[in-house]
């Protein structure tokens, strides 16, 4: 995952890739069961995206992947043995411009690492099947759409030794689906359309883009858009009973907010409203941005296995310039929010498994 493909999630909130100049991408449907441990992308202290797990309070945890590339967007296996993430460890020179990026799975101890895609451009953003047999997945094949600023993305499923790729969506030019996530039952997927955007490399570019989410039959008809384009959407998950699909919403230099909908994109709920821009700090943070802006905004949301919670990433800069970003929990019903990264860290795309606890 390079900037191009990290760019995809816009929203980690809107004014991320201003603030920091970086953003990254969130996590699969989540399966029904016991709330088990989760699975995320932290960022080293060489920048690179690495993966971890650990217990819902961030207690137990322990990394995953150590290489000298990035891998992220993290999703348990039903059964919580395997882990699906896309990774560019397969680039055989990250310097150039053929920029390459793979899906791969793993056990859950980070051991058996299987790379299931074929190193043609950008394929990432996988989530396993409800049944555990295929894996949804996004990949741009190496061909650009025909607006030269942005990379046509659409949506495949393969089995998950990597075989029987087919493609669920095609977008129109100009646009990207990404981001897909099976439906509790397997009968559809959700994703994230972009349309009108940005070239990847050049993330403060990112306003000039829309997108909105959709659902698709597994054969691609019945596509449905389940949300507006104005808000900036993306960044979905399932219920694990199915009703309803939490996502983020930011937009430049506004609120990065937690949202759900039904499937149906009716019954619109507010759960956590990201405040965005909320004032003029007094200079004392780091940055030239950070400096002069207060910020708070949520980004990567998904359920917990029984439905009740939500683990989602969070950004605040204060009126002193002090900054915190990780992740926090919150009731499904938007109450009861508070911080599980005591630290600073830069971490993204949870996922929630029902793994043993540790």
């Amino acid at each position: 995952m390079n900037r191009r493909s990290i760019l995809k999630a816009t929203a980690i909130s809107g004014a991320a890739v201003l603030l920091i100049g970086t953003t990254s991408t969130t996590a699969s449907a989540t399966q029904p069961g016991n709330n088990g441990r989760i699975v995320f992308s932290r960022i080293d202290e060489n920048g690179l995206h690495q993966l971890w797990t650990a217990n819902p309070d961030l207690s137990a945890a322990h990394q995953l992947s150590h290489l000298n590339a990035n891998s992220g967007w993290p999703g348990w296996a039903p059964d919580a043995s395997r882990i699906a993430f896309d990774s560019d460890r397969s680039d055989p020179d990250p310097t150039d411009t053929d920029f390459v990026n793979d899906v791969f799975t793993m056990r859950a101890d980070g051991s058996d690492v299987r790379k299931l895609t074929d190193s043609v451009g950008f394929s990432g953003d996988p989530a396993y099947s409800p049944d555990g047999t295929s894996i949804a997945f996004d990949a741009d094949r190496g061909i650009a759409s025909g607006d030269p600023d942005f990379s046509a993305l659409r949506v495949y499923v393969m089995r998950t030794d990597g075989s029987g790729t087919r493609a669920v969506t095609t977008p129109p030019v100009g646009s990207s689906d990404t981001e897909p996530r099976f439906s509790p039952d397997g009968q559809k997927l959700l994703f994230t359309r972009y349309r009108g955007g940005p070239n990847y490399d050049q993330p403060s570019r990112h306003a000039r883009f829309t997108s909105a989410v959709f659902t698709v039959n597994l054969d691609g008809s019945g596509e449905q858009r389940v949300t507006g384009w104005g808000h900036m959407t993306g960044q979905a998950d399932w219920s694990p009973d199915g009703s309803r699909i939490v996502y983020e919403a930011a937009c430049c230099l506004t609120s990065g907010g937690i949202y759900s909908v039904r499937a149906d994109g009716s019954g619109f709920t507010a759960i956590v409203n990201g405040h965005g821009i909320t004032g003029v700090g007094n200079g004392n943070g780091t940055g030239s941005i950070l400096n002069s802006l207060q910020w708070d905004g949520y980004y990567d949301p998904v359920w917990s296995p029984d439905g009740t919670k939500l683990i989602a990433g969070r950004e605040f800069v204060d009126e002193n310039g002090e900054y915190q970003r990780g992740l926090v929990v919150v009731d499904a019903d938007g109450s009861n929010l508070h911080w599980l990264s005591t630290d600073f860290h830069e971490d993204h795309q949870p996922d929630w498994g029902t793994a043993p606890l540790e």
